[in-house]
């Protein structure tokens, strides 16, 4: 009789789960071609851990489940699933584990195409216009308050992307903005040009953004050792954020 030892039977898991990484690697390269292309492979991977990570934790465990897991972090951030912009993800994927992985996974889904229509809209044309004018800001665009920033998230995100913040409502609107700007604090940012690029990353790219292996080059900015002025950093994550949206939107547009 065939007998598999303990250490067999973990390699076989370890091999099982390397062919799925290997395998989500190629998948999410068709899926956002030119975000994989910029933050490279090994990011790429890193995203795939943390993806399975949290998508076990909310008890996807099979591929097709844990696929669409990751594509919705590269669209809305390795984070998501709490994010106070995203109700509907963190309300179906706080449903009971013990249903069925394909029918909760199939309610995200619904969830998120209507989220689609209203926010992202036909094409995704909503979003690509919002990313278009927010790429063409300036920090002196950006009139963020220390004092009272939801002052900006009630004109400037407003103006930049309505649909958005119609969908959101001005009081979660506020919260991101207000959230935002305390994180730029805890970076020792205390000026209003500083907490620009802090409101602008946390409303497109989700919140926890500067942790997230989604976009490594934010993290890597904010812990720039080269620059000790946290406001110089911010002002070099302003214009590598500007960057970043400047490509995509040219990439949208050749596409389109």
């Amino acid at each position: 009789m065939l007998t598999i030892r303990p250490q067999q039977d973990e390699a076989f898991r370890q091999s099982a789960l390397q062919r799925f990484e290997d395998g989500m690697v190629a998948h999410l390269g068709n899926f956002a071609p030119k975000h994989c292309e910029v933050i490279g492979e090994p990011a790429v991977r890193n995203v795939i851990r943390l993806g399975m990570q949290r998508a076990k934790g909310h008890g996807f465990t099979n591929k097709g489940p844990v696929r669409f897991y990751l594509e919705l972090m590269m669209m809305f951030g390795g984070y998501f699933d709490t994010d106070i912009q995203l109700p509907w993800a963190s309300r179906v994927l706080a449903e009971s584990k013990s249903r069925d992985q394909m029918a909760r996974a199939d309610r995200l889904y619904s969830a998120f195409q209507e989220y689609a229509r209203e926010v992202l809209g036909p094409g995704y044309q909503f979003e690509f216009e919002a990313l278009r004018r927010l790429s063409k800001m300036q920090p002196e665009d950006l009139p963020v308050s220390i004092d009272k920033p939801e002052e900006f998230g009630a004109t400037t995100l407003g103006n930049a992307y309505p649909e958005k913040t119609k969908y959101l409502g001005e009081t979660i609107v506020r919260e991101v903005v207000r959230d935002a700007v305390k994180l730029a604090e805890s970076y020792s940012v205390n000026t209003p040009r500083g907490a620009a690029p802090f409101v602008v990353l946390a409303f497109t790219a989700g919140h926890r953004f500067d942790k997230d292996p989604v976009f490594p080059w934010i993290q890597a900015t904010l812990e720039d050792q080269r620059f000790p002025d946290p406001n110089e950093r911010a002002d070099r994550l302003y214009a590598r954020a500007m960057m970043y949206l400047r490509h995509t939107v040219a990439y949208l547009e050749r596409r389109a």
